[in-house]
C-alpha cells in the first residue's frame, strides 16, 4: 500500500454556534465538520474536500467585509486528491471553476492557529 504524501496548504471555515469549525459553502447535506485533532473526510456522495494554496487564495474566498457568519482561516495538511471536480451529489464542479488557488484534498486536518494571526 503507497501511502500519501501530506502537504501544507490553507482551509477557510465557518464558525458554527457550538464553536465547531464547518464547510462555509456546502449545501446542508455536504457540510463537514474540521478538527484540529482528527481527520476530516467527505461525506458519502461529496468531496473531495478543498483547501486552498496559500492564505491570501483563502481570504479572497471569504472575501474582506466584517464576517456575519464567523468565518477563519486555519493552516492545515491535507493528502492530495487524484479527482478533478467537486461534487456534492447531484451537483458537480470542474477545479477550473472552482475559486482561484483551489486544491482538492481526500483528507484533511486543522492546524492550531499560532498566535493571533488572523
Amino acid at each position: 500500500m503507497r501511502v500519501k504524501t501530506l502537504q501544507q496548504g490553507w482551509k477557510a471555515v465557518t464558525v458554527g454556534e457550538d464553536g465547531g469549525y464547518y464547510s462555509i459553502s456546502a449545501p446542508t447535506f455536504g457540510i463537514v465538520e474540521y478538527s484540529t485533532t482528527a481527520w476530516t473526510t467527505p461525506n458519502v456522495s461529496c468531496g473531495p474536500l478543498a483547501v486552498f494554496h496559500t492564505r491570501e487564495d483563502a481570504q479572497a474566498f471569504i472575501g474582506d467585509a466584517p464576517s456575519i457568519f464567523r468565518d477563519k482561516i486555519f493552516p492545515c495538511l491535507y493528502a492530495a486528491s487524484k479527482q478533478t471536480n467537486l461534487s456534492v451529489f447531484p451537483f458537480e464542479a470542474p477545479l477550473p471553476l472552482l475559486p482561484p488557488g483551489t486544491i482538492l484534498a481526500d483528507k484533511v486536518l486543522l492546524l492550531a492557529p499560532e498566535g493571533d494571526w488572523e
